[in-house]
């Protein structure tokens, strides 16, 4: 009896390895870095995008949904946010297509930037 138990327990933990379900995973990607005229003027701010994974790990329709201040990162951060290679979300062991995912891209300044146009 305790064998079988012992296999059972192995062919759950077996089968969650192999074939079970896991959130995509980020694991590539590059900023793209302050635009000039907002580290001129010490602007700091953030940019909502939506975005779909393929089976590949390659994002696709990036659109910006909201952004605090509006027009002044957009740009950045949907190059940032399309430069991402995700690992897909896998159901049942198969790569999936997710849609409809959003990320936040923060921009904020540190040190001697901060407080360069003051």
């Amino acid at each position: 009896m305790r064998e079988l138990i012992l296999l059972l327990a192995f062919s759950a933990l077996l089968t969650g390895c192999v074939g079970g379900d896991s959130p995509p995973q980020l694991n590539s990607g590059s900023g793209y870095g302050y635009p000039d005229a907002a580290k001129q003027t010490g602007t700091e701010g953030k940019v909502t995008v939506r975005y779909d994974i393929d089976v590949n790990g390659v994002v696709h329709n990036a659109v910006v949904v909201a952004a605090d201040p509006p027009g002044v990162f957009d740009e950045n951060a949907l190059k940032t946010v399309r430069s991402w290679k995700f690992t897909p979300r896998r159901v049942n062991g198969g790569a999936v297509v997710q849609r409809g995912l959003t990320s936040d891209v923060t921009f904020k300044l540190s040190g001697e930037d901060k407080y360069k146009g003051y």
